[in-house]
């Protein structure tokens, strides 16, 4: 019943003793709890841990110790999965093997049959497998096969997922032998209910601090932008922070506009490629920086889109922050005359056909224009460009329209 997906990253797992996580259990022992004992167990010695987890989440590993200690011979686990980047921002586990725990954590958890049960039950819902998705139910897959069967023992379980945040939710399950699930299954999903409470103000004790983090990071991250059309966003672009010329250019409408919180561009071509850009570099597809030149019928605009990197401090928490991008947006046609010929012959030995390249290239025109403008083909442009990368020591041709604006 366990969640995950199964990329391994940033885990904050439990310490392992013996070969084992967390306490060792005495396996095969008989329940010495009654039934009304082990609620008040449960309720009790996990609520107060619970609510230390949301200012220490290495607390997190007593919870699992305390539930694994009031149920004998049981496993217990929290998992926090962000479901965009399918990686694990929290994987702790009392009771299971830590061999078996890393392999559920690298193959297995991608291919847990109980994810699509998970996915047909809202938020907050209390499942109890042996009612709603037995164990040899799923007899025949590889996943039973080749794994659970192999733990022996913990063919019951009773679980809940909670929302954590846009992107991620909080799994809390409890595992034991088959033959106590008649007799406890009704007194843990009791004991689950209560506890919702506590881990539900645990987590919001935890998403306002992120909240707090996610504004400060993106307001930092705009500082110095000059005049460059500055904004955060996150994986749904919806808009986190801006500065003065977003501001600006957002009560002008033009280039970009907002509804709702979601910022767009009116360039529905570009707009298009920014949404994909965001969404591959949030999901750690694209290179650090992704950048793009593009023109509307006002000017010339280069584009460029960064992460912003998450604060040390972001690894403790066991809610994620919100994954945040910067979109910064350069006007190439602001102006104030040709660049200086004399400083590019000078500092760069350009010669006069390499010039009058850069002169076209800073005037917007795109190579087949500027090949049209100086009569040459564009093959002699493609070359020429060459050339001029190598003197001026820029990779592209955004990073020379960049250098030839400063020479201005």
């Amino acid at each position: 019943m366990f969640e995950g997906l199964g990329v391994l990253h940033g885990l904050d797992i439990a310490s392992i003793t013996n070969g084992r996580i967390g306490p060792l259990v005495s396996m095969g022992g008989p329940l010495m709890l009654d039934t009304s004992e082990l609620n008040r167990r449960l309720v009790g010695e996990a609520r107060e841990v619970i609510e230390n987890a949301a200012f220490d989440p290495s607390s997190w590993a007593t919870v699992t110790e305390v539930i694994s200690n009031v149920i004998p011979d049981s496993f217990a686990a929290v998992f926090n999965q962000d479901k965009v980047s399918d990686q694990f921002n929290l994987a702790i586990m009392t009771g299971m093997e830590a061999t078996d725990f890393q392999s559920f954590l690298e193959y297995y958890g991608a291919i847990n049959p109980w994810d699509r049960v998970w996915a047909q039950r809202p938020q907050g819902h209390i499942l109890v497998s042996e009612s709603e998705a037995p164990l040899h139910s799923f007899s025949e897959t590889e996943f039973f096969r080749d794994f659970y069967r192999h733990l022996g023992g913990f063919e019951a379980g009773v679980g809940t997922r909670l929302n954590v945040g846009n992107a991620d939710d909080l799994y809390v399950s409890f595992h034991y032998p088959i033959s106590l699930a008649n007799r406890i299954d009704d007194s843990v999903a009791m004991a689950m209910q209560q506890l919702q409470g506590h881990f539900a103000r645990a987590i919001e004790i935890n998403r306002k601090f992120a909240n707090a983090i996610d504004k400060s990071v993106s307001a930092a991250a705009l500082i110095n932008r000059g005049e460059d059309i500055g904004f955060a966003v996150d994986f749904n672009m919806r808009l986190l922070d801006t500065n003065p010329a977003a501001d600006l250019a957002l009560a002008l409408g033009n280039p970009i506009c907002a509804s709702n919180g979601v910022v767009r561009l009116k360039d529905e071509n570009c707009n298009k490629w920014i949404i994909a850009s965001v969404r591959s570099l949030l999901a750690g597809r694209q290179p650090l920086t992704v950048k793009r030149l593009y023109r509307d019928e006002t000017a010339l605009w280069q584009i460029s889109i960064l992460p912003v990197p998450e604060p040390v401090s972001a690894a403790k928490r066991f809610v994620s922050l919100r994954r945040v991008v910067v979109v910064l947006m350069r006007n190439l046609s602001i102006s104030s005359g040709a660049p200086d010929n004399q400083l590019l012959a000078q500092s760069f030995k350009l010669t006069p056909a390499e010039i009058r390249l850069c002169l076209a290239l800073a005037d917007g025109l795109t190579l087949r224009e500027a090949a049209e403008r100086l009569a040459i083909t564009r093959e002699t442009v493609r070359d020429r460009l060459k050339t001029v990368f190598q003197k001026t020591g820029t990779n592209r041709q955004s990073e020379l329209i960049s250098l030839l604006i400063r020479l201005r």
